[in-house]
């Protein structure tokens, strides 16, 4: 009796719940599909390396008298990157203003430079030639540049160009951080519009509203379906479209049910879970305390190719970090940094990751017996400060060289130093040594979901037995399957509602005679 009573509910609920059902598989479907079509069909860069640079010993020796120079008297980032034309001294002093530029060999400053750099690097990672059609300052993330970026601030690089095809540079790494066209930016709307409703930021609790009640109806409508079927026994079905509604329920019935819950999960917890991600810089240090000479051991790297030559505050004393560049040999795992290579090497070399550093090397600025310093023992002594705790609180250490499910590759910075710190709600941050910049920072609720996320939702336990082509490729089979569940649903439904309503009882000369009603096909 119980049994069929809760078949019967479960028939009911299904049918009820029918068109709201419909309704959500078929926006997060349709939404979801192109998702895969950005990855395979938006615009890919000719380039994924940086450019890296070569810096001779009278370069080396003009960084303390350019810093000098620039009057500046406090920055958040000093460093030496690659130009156009050769290695300048870069100083960042806010987030939300474009970086300053002086040359190393006439101390000067290049005024308004960094919009220069952007435009250089822009045809760097594109391989364009064409016109600039305009070049703007982003400070803020929005629709067409989201926070999935994490990059900020960026210059948007638009081309002269059919596609109107535009690169967000961000020039304190020399990254490219998003690459957008008409086409892409097309599919992007429509992911928005329909998958994470963004367009409804401003009024969160209608967004979180609605996009749960579509989910909640997808989950119910799912064990409904599942006690249906499992209490449902048929050899025989009366429509081919119930026959393959059911074979297609049992295919997709678990991916389904994952995407729903994992999307739930996602859902609340970034929207209302403890949140602190994000990168954080590090605190400015003071330039005018560098002495106007000093002696660095060019030996250590002359001649070879560099990222970046970075001023490093480290418990009161200064060091200058030399990133040394990954070899260009063609046997490398890169190849070299000015090779172009196909569009799906340059994908999958994004999303994976690719340390662009081989080693580093710390040279202390002043002359006296200071310590010697390695990227491990900056990252830890930065998150000890940053969690206020002590020297010797107990942390776990670990270079990371590709990305994964805790630090993927929105984060666009490799090689970084993962600190675990024993705390109650186990902290974990990522930490970039060129800079000391905090590049991510999970606990426990946020690892959770994200895992959650990267397992049910983004199918990534795949990527064990697969490339990431070859999982996209079952993902979007197993929405084309779904879409093809709910077409069937539809179809049912219609001819449920067709067969009701011929069935209803029509005015006759006998007054008060009913037609006999025929039984409703129900369920699976």
């Amino acid at each position: 009796m119980a049994k069929h009573t809760l078949i019967k509910w479960a028939r009911q609920g299904h049918q009820s719940l029918a068109w709201l059902g419909a309704i959500a598989l078929f926006t997060f479907v349709i939404s979801a599909l192109t998702h895969p079509i950005m990855v395979w069909t938006g615009p890919q860069s000719t380039r994924f390396m940086p450019p890296s640079m070569v810096v001779d010993k009278n370069q080396v020796a003009a960084v303390p008298q350019a810093i000098k120079a620039s009057g500046i008297d406090q920055a958040i980032i000093t460093k030496v990157v690659p130009s156009q034309g050769g290695p300048l001294l870069q100083i960042t002093t806010s987030e939300t203003q474009p970086r300053r530029y002086f040359s190393l060999d006439t101390l000067n400053e290049l005024v308004d430079y960094d919009k220069e750099q952007a435009a250089w690097l822009a045809r760097y990672y594109t391989g364009l030639d064409t016109d600039i059609k305009s070049i703007e300052f982003i400070t803020e993330f929005s629709e067409t540049y989201p926070w999935v970026n994490r990059l900020i601030p960026v210059y948007k690089v638009t081309f002269a160009s059919d596609e109107n095809l535009s690169a967000y540079v961000y020039t304190e790494t020399n990254a490219l951080a998003s690459l957008n066209n008409d086409w892409k930016r097309s599919l992007q709307s429509v992911f928005q519009a329909l998958h994470t409703w963004s367009w409804l930021n401003e009024y969160s609790l209608l967004r979180v509203a609605i996009l749960s009640l579509l989910l909640l109806a997808l989950t119910a409508l799912l064990l409904m379906g599942l006690v249906m079927m499992q209490g449902i026994k048929r050899k025989r079905f009366d429509s081919g479209a119930r026959r393959w509604h059911r074979v297609t329920a049992w295919i997709v019935f678990l991916p389904l049910l994952g995407f729903s819950i994992s999307g739930i999960y996602h859902l609340i917890q970034h929207e209302y879970g403890e949140n602190l991600r994000g990168m954080r810089l590090g605190k400015p240090i003071a330039l005018q305390n560098i002495p106007n000479n000093f002696n660095i051991d060019i030996d250590t790297i002359s001649g070879q190719s560099l990222n970046s030559f970075s001023l490093i505050s480290h418990d009161e004393r200064l060091y200058f970090r030399t990133s040394l560049a990954r070899e260009k040999s063609s046997k490398s795992a890169d190849h070299s940094a000015h090779q172009h290579h196909s569009p799906q090497k340059i994908r999958n070399q994004r999303f994976d990751g690719v340390s662009k550093e081989k080693s580093a090397i710390y040279i202390p600025v002043s002359n006296d017996s200071t310590p010697e310093l390695n990227d491990s023992q900056l990252a830890n002594h930065l998150v000890l400060n940053y969690l206020a705790l002590p020297e010797n609180h107990s942390t776990t250490i670990e270079r990371i060289t590709r990305f994964g499910p805790e630090y993927d590759f929105r984060n666009k910075r490799l090689p970084v130093w993962k600190i675990t710190a024993d705390t109650q709600r186990d902290d974990r941050i990522f930490v970039d040594p060129r800079t000391g910049i905090l590049v991510d920072h999970l606990v426990d609720s946020q690892r959770y979901e994200g895992l959650s996320f990267s397992i049910l939702h983004k199918w990534n336990f795949l990527r064990a037995f697969m490339d990431r082509e070859q999982r996209d490729i079952i993902v979007v089979v197993v929405l084309v399957i779904t879409f093809l569940l709910g077409v069937l649903g539809v179809v049912m439904k219609l001819k449920r509602k067709k067969k009701a309503r011929v069935s209803q009882p029509t005015s006759s000369p006998h007054a008060g005679t009913e037609l006999p009603v025929q039984p409703e096909a129900t369920g699976h």
